[in-house]
């Protein structure tokens, strides 16, 4: 069907778009992930020249009192990513069994590294450190055994700097329909980044002129702007089948309700289940949004994406310790709500 309705105005620029033609200095990556339109990239751990979004890798386990052995052994469990330490019990002092801790956790999946943070004169800190690329998430502190045992809390971090902003460009090459999906440097792609200049970004918060920018790092992926579902449906012609398969491998995959993806969307690769996906009547690349845990539906048009808090958007402020303040990035325009498109000065030392 042909386009019947225009809007009055342009909009003012879109994600990534350079603001102006004053100086600036660009520098490019590989994108070790699929990575978005002005959003924060930062360098991959140990290849330099690959680029990522920004990882919460870095967690801060803290006791609130010494493991102890009154009225019986502690036994202190936790998970990492989901991923469960080996149960530790208390051995000889608060000291050792720290230690023993820190053991256990550096054999867990994805975890790089554990150490007793010396800061801390009570040695009742543990920091943890992930593999390049996986958020430190350590949940399910129990300790349980003794009179009155610790309790034990933990907080995300970032040991990631921003390197550059993702710069939007008609070169960007798309392996799928984009449709109405998001455009994204894809996985392995040379990824465009802004070292100073100007540029737009949507704003998660409302930002005033010289405010300061803060990085996310720990997304939650809840909503900032809801999506909007207007022109999908069950599908038609050749897209008339049942969507269970696609809606079941996006469900497992975490992708909340309203979430468009793609089959080959590079943030939540279905991997190994596109041939599971094709034998469904569906086809590699082929775009659509999650109306349900069971039920997905093609995008044949009309459908604006939302705007979620995810790793690499921007804020003017801390959100809780979920994002890092960037020296050398300001704010240049006001917004009245979140989700608005906002203007960033940025001035990354080289």
């Amino acid at each position: 069907m042909s386009q019947n309705t225009y809007n009055r105005y342009m909009n003012i620029a879109v994600p990534g778009l350079i603001a102006d033609a004053e100086f600036t200095n660009k520098d490019g990556l590989q994108a070790a992930e699929a990575i978005g339109l002005g959003l924060a990239v930062v360098q991959k751990i140990g290849a330099p020249n690959q680029g990522r979004l920004p990882k919460a890798n870095m967690a801060t386990v803290v006791f609130s009192a010494d493991l102890k052995s009154t009225g019986g052994n502690d036994v202190i469990n936790m998970k990492v990513d989901g991923h469960a330490m080996s149960p530790v019990t208390f051995n000889t002092s608060h000291v050792h069994t720290m230690d023993l801790i820190v053991t256990a956790l550096k054999a867990v999946t994805g975890v790089a590294n554990a150490v007793v943070d010396t800061s801390d004169t009570d040695s009742r800190t543990i920091l943890v450190y992930t593999n390049d690329g996986l958020d430190a998430l350590v949940t399910d502190i129990v300790v349980v055994g003794s009179t009155t045992p610790a309790t034990g809390t933990s907080t995300s971090e970032t040991t990631d700097t921003i390197y550059g902003v993702s710069i939007m460009s008609q070169a960007i090459q798309q392996p799928y329909p984009a449709l109405n999906a998001p455009i994204l440097y894809v996985n392995g792609a040379p990824v465009g980044c802004l070292l100073r200049g100007r540029i737009w970004v949507l704003a998660e918060t409302a930002v005033q002129n010289g405010d300061a920018v803060y990085m996310r790092f720990s997304g939650d992926h809840s909503v900032i702007v809801a999506p909007s579902t207007t022109g999908t449906g069950a599908g038609t012609g050749a897209y008339a089948h049942s969507y269970a398969t696609i809606a079941a491998l996006a469900s497992a995959l975490g992708i909340t309700t309203g979430n468009i993806f793609n089959t080959i969307d590079g943030r939540d690769t279905l991997d190994g289940a596109l041939a599971t996906a094709k034998g469904s009547g569906l086809v590699v690349g082929d775009s659509f949004v999650l109306l349900s845990s069971s039920t997905a539906a093609y995008l044949p048009g009309g459908y604006t994406g939302g705007y979620f808090k995810d790793a690499g958007n921007f804020r003017n402020d801390d959100d809780s310790g979920k994002a890092v303040l960037v020296d050398g990035m300001e704010w240049r325009s006001v917004t009245t709500a979140p989700g608005q498109l906002a203007l960033v000065d940025i001035n990354m030392p080289q």
